[in-house]
């Protein structure tokens, strides 16, 4: 490569791996799709269960603001938020993305909308975080819990890593 570092698509950021699976212009329609087959996965998995009901991207508006979770499930005592967030993995990048997905939707307003179409149960948070190349939050575990699916763990982590070659694949012969 010659001595210029930007990136050879957009010329925005240093090229390096991480910019290419996770910021890039030229990856983003694939990193969408990335993120939209996680979330269809737990989908599948959650409405497997017959005393969930999930909703897969609700438009939400509260205090003049639109919000749209990934999905929110109803179960008899609770109401789920699970929103998904596929990152890069240096240290801490996980928990502070799974932070930021808490703040995000921990909004009172909001959580009276929830509350008032579903009833009134108990919500929680539960973001589900990945990392490009395949770290796992080990909060994760309380939605595969929520889907009887613990055990598949793994599915969600080589999903996550399948899509991030098929990244960077893309972004070399672009």
């Amino acid at each position: 490569r010659p001595s210029n570092k930007k990136c050879r698509h957009c010329g925005v950021d240093d090229e390096s791996l991480n910019h290419i699976l996770q910021s890039c212009r030229t990856t983003h329609g694939l990193r969408i799709r990335r993120h939209d087959q996680v979330v269809k996965k737990l989908n599948g998995l959650l409405s497997e269960r017959p005393e969930l009901t999930v909703f897969s991207e609700p438009r939400l508006v509260a205090a003049g603001q639109l919000y749209k979770p990934d999905l929110v499930i109803v179960a008899p005592e609770y109401i789920y938020i699970v929103d998904c967030i596929i990152t890069g993995d240096s240290p801490g990048c996980l928990q502070r993305a799974a932070d930021l997905k808490i703040t995000k939707y921990r909004v009172p307003a909001l959580e009276a909308l929830l509350q008032s179409l579903h009833g009134p149960r108990t919500i929680k948070h539960l973001p589900f975080v990945l990392s490009s190349r395949g770290c796992f939050l080990s909060s994760n575990d309380h939605v595969l819990k929520l889907a009887s699916a613990k055990s598949r763990r793994q599915e969600f982590v080589v999903l996550s890593m399948r899509w991030t070659v098929r990244i960077w694949r893309f972004f070399c012969m672009s």
